[in-house]
C-alpha cells in the first residue's frame, strides 16, 4: 500500500487506512505486531499529509491561474458586448464558449460563483438584446414581406405578359438579391423564397418549351428553305429567263423573313442565296454587255450610212441650189430681152424652175429628217456608252 501511494490516489488510501485502523481493534495480534502496524499506518498518514499539502499547493496555483484566465475572458466578453451592440449572435456564441471553458477547471468555489454569476448577467444582457433585435427583425420582416410579396406578384404578372426570358430572369435575380439584403425571419424567408423558386421553375419550364418550339420551327424552316435555295442556285446558273429567275430569287429571299432559324443554318442558306444572286447578276451583266456590243455595232453601221447619205444629199442640194440660181439668172435675162425671147421658152424655163424648187424643197425636208435621225442615233450611242 505504501508503494502504491500517489498524489492522485492518496484520498482513497487514507480511507483504506481508516478502515484498517478499525479492523485492528478486533485483530488477534500480540502487542509488538500491533505496535509495528500502527507505526506503519502512521507513517503512511504522514506521507498522505505531505501529498495533501502538495495537492493543496497545486490546487491554489491552478485556481489562481484559472481565475485569472476566466476573469480575462469575462472582461473581453464585456468589452465586446459593450462595443458591438448589434452583434448579438456573435456575443452569445462568445458567452457559450466561455461557459464551456468553465468545465473541468479547478477553482475556489466563491471565485467560481462570482465569475459564473457575472457570466449569467452577461447572458441576460445579450438575451434581452437578442429579443429586442428579434422583435425588430419581426417588425421589419413584416414590412419587407409586404415589399417583396408585391415584387413577386409584379414579377409573376410580367413573366405572364413578357416573353423576354433574359429580362424576366434578371428581374428574379434582382428579387433574389433583395432576400439577402433585407432582414426577414426564418419562416417568412423560407415561404417567400419558395414562391420565388416557383417563379424560377415556371420561367425555366417556359424557356424549355420555347426552346422546343424554336427547334421545331427551325427544323421546319430549314426543310422549307433548303430546297428553295438549291433551286434558286440551279436557276441562277442555268436559266436564260433572267427576269423570271431574279423574281424567283427575290421571293425566296422574302421567305427568310419572320422564320425562326438556328443562326448558323440561317447564315449558311442566306449566304448560298446571296451567291445565287451574285451568279445571276454576273450572267445578266454578261448578257447585257453582249447585247450592248451588238446594238452598238448596229447603231454605228446605221449612223455611218446616214452620215454618208447626209453628206451626199448636202452635195446634191448645193448642186441643185447652184443650178436653181443659174436658172433664175436666165429668167431674169429673158425678162430683159422680152421682145427677143419667145413665150414658149419663158414658160418652159418657169416650169423647170418650179420643178427644181419643188425637188429642192423635197431634198431639204429629206435632209432634215436624216439629220434628226442622225441626232437620235448619236444620243442612243451616248446612252450605250454610259452603260457599264
Amino acid at each position: 500500500m505504501q508503494y502504491q501511494l500517489q498524489v492522485h490516489n492518496f484520498k482513497d488510501t487514507r480511507h483504506k487506512l481508516i478502515d484498517l485502523q478499525r479492523e485492528l481493534h478486533n485483530a488477534d495480534l500480540d502487542q509488538a505486531e500491533l505496535t509495528e502496524i500502527k507505526v506503519l499506518i502512521q507513517q503512511i498518514f504522514d506521507q498522505i499529509r505531505i501529498l495533501q499539502e502538495k495537492d493543496q499547493e497545486a490546487f491554489e496555483k491552478e485556481a489562481d491561474e484559472n481565475n485569472l484566465h476566466l476573469k480575462a475572458r469575462l472582461h473581453a466578453c464585456i468589452e465586446y458586448i459593450e462595443e458591438n451592440l448589434n452583434e448579438t449572435e456573435a456575443a452569445w456564441q462568445k458567452l457559450i464558449d466561455l461557459q464551456d471553458d468553465f468545465r473541468g477547471r479547478r477553482m475556489r468555489s466563491d471565485e467560481r460563483e462570482t465569475l459564473y454569476s457575472a457570466l449569467q448577467e452577461l447572458f441576460d444582457i445579450v438575451k434581452k438584446r437578442r429579443k429586442t433585435a428579434h422583435d425588430e427583425i419581426l417588425s421589419k420582416s413584416a414590412e419587407n414581406k409586404r415589399f417583396i410579396e408585391q415584387r413577386l406578384e409584379n414579377a409573376a404578372e410580367q413573366i405572364e405578359n413578357n416573353s423576354d426570358f433574359h429580362q424576366n430572369w434578371q428581374l428574379l435575380l434582382t428579387i433574389q438579391q433583395e432576400f439577402r439584403d433585407r432582414p426577414l425571419d426564418k419562416s417568412t424567408r423560407e415561404d417567400l423564397y419558395t414562391e420565388l423558386q416557383i417563379l424560377f421553375e415556371a420561367l425555366k419550364a417556359r424557356r424549355s418549351q420555347e426552346q422546343e418550339d424554336f427547334e421545331r420551327s427551325a427544323t421546319e424552316a430549314l426543310n422549307h428553305l433548303r430546297p428553295l435555295v438549291e433551286q434558286a442556285t440551279r436557276l441562277a446558273k442555268t436559266s436564260r429567263e433572267f427576269k423570271k429567275t431574279k423574281g424567283f430569287l427575290i421571293r425566296v429571299q422574302r421567305e427568310f423573313k419572320g422564320r425562326r432559324m438556328r443562326k448558323e443554318e440561317r447564315e449558311s442558306l442566306f449566304s448560298k442565296l446571296q451567291s445565287a444572286f451574285d451568279t445571276l447578276n454576273r450572267r445578266i451583266n454578261e448578257h447585257i454587255a453582249a447585247k450592248k456590243d451588238i446594238r452598238e455595232f448596229k447603231v454605228d453601221s446605221k449612223l455611218s450610212d446616214l452620215q454618208t447619205q447626209v453628206e451626199e444629199l448636202e452635195l446634191d442640194i448645193n448642186k441643185d441650189i447652184a443650178e436653181l440660181n443659174l436658172l433664175k439668172d436666165k429668167l431674169e435675162d429673158l425678162q430683159v430681152l422680152d421682145t427677143l425671147a419667145s413665150s414658149a421658152d419663158k414658160e418652159q424655163n418657169r416650169h423647170q424652175l418650179q420643178i427644181m424648187q419643188a425637188a429642192l424643197k423635197k431634198k431639204t425636208i429629206q435632209l432634215r429628217d436624216l439629220q434628226e435621225e442622225v441626232q437620235k442615233l448619236l444620243a442612243q450611242k451616248d446612252w450605250l456608252d454610259s452603260i457599264e
